[in-house]
């Protein structure tokens, strides 16, 4: 990524690249460890910043992390470019950390009900498959309980 270096592309962005979530975001969301040096906007241009950087017609969502929680990355192409971008497993931890990034929390476990053949990948254990039990509870009724519910399976 040329605006800021380490960077992966993640959250709700890496949930439709990896066929978790039929929503297309609006944004790219960028996972990186420093803090962008995006100029800063003034006047009504700094308000449209807050929700992100527009560049070549693309508004990108910057989301920084410490560096030691710079990981589970790949690299693959997206047409021409070969771009580094967070790993199934990893988007599903930023989307239960970081849901606003990601479409909401119901979004999120929307993806933990995805199909599970977009996991076959080079690195999967054998070729076995999970199967994901459905969730005891609808998305609105989310609460403490049901939290802990999805997160002790």
């Amino acid at each position: 990524m040329a605006l800021a270096d380490p960077a992966a592309v993640s959250h709700w962005s890496a949930l439709n690249h990896h066929g978790l979530t039929e929503q297309a975001p609006r944004k790219a969301f960028v996972l990186t460890t420093i803090e962008t040096a995006v100029p800063r906007a003034r006047g009504a241009k700094a308000k449209q910043a807050r929700g992100g950087y527009p560049v070549d017609g693309m508004v990108y969502q910057f989301i920084q992390v410490k560096p030691e929680r710079f990981f589970g990355t790949g690299k693959v192409w997206i047409g021409e470019a070969r771009v580094t971008i967070t790993d199934p497993e990893r988007t599903l931890l930023d989307g239960l950390s970081m849901p606003q990034y990601c479409g909401d929390f119901a979004e999120v476990l929307h993806a933990f009900e995805a199909p599970w053949a977009a996991w076959a990948y080079p690195g999967a254990a054998a070729t076995r498959r999970v199967k994901v039990p459905t969730l005891p509870f609808s998305n609105a009724s989310l609460g403490p309980r049901a939290i802990s519910t999805v997160c002790s399976r």
